[in-house]
């Protein structure tokens, strides 16, 4: 008798709110490592419970997508704090040259 090969499962809607729990401003590599680190799963009569692998599973994502979104929000910064230093010193250069050919 042939095992029947399970399908992947998406996040159940009744748990996504608990996904969302332990994440926060300031999650790290570190944090989310240690995380998995100390991860212990609830056990059922057939190995772990699949609920509380998905909640787990879920959670870890979430850290994840806000480390993310964390670091898209400071390269952008970096990225328009550069775009207006390059427009100031083309400002500048332009100013400078037009001087020039005043005199």
């Amino acid at each position: 008798m042939l095992k029947k090969k399970r399908e992947p499962r998406s996040i159940p809607q009744s748990q996504l709110h608990l996904a969302a729990r332990d994440v926060g401003p300031g999650t790290s590599l570190q944090s989310i490592a240690e995380k998995l680190r100390t991860m212990k799963f609830r056990r059922s009569l057939w190995g772990v419970s699949e609920p509380d692998v998905w909640t787990k599973v879920g959670r870890i994502d979430e850290m994840y997508r806000s480390l993310y979104q964390e670091q898209e929000a400071r390269y952008q910064a970096l990225l328009q704090e550069r775009d207006q230093t390059i427009a100031l010193l083309q400002r500048d250069l332009a100013s400078a040259q037009s001087g020039q050919r005043g005199f």
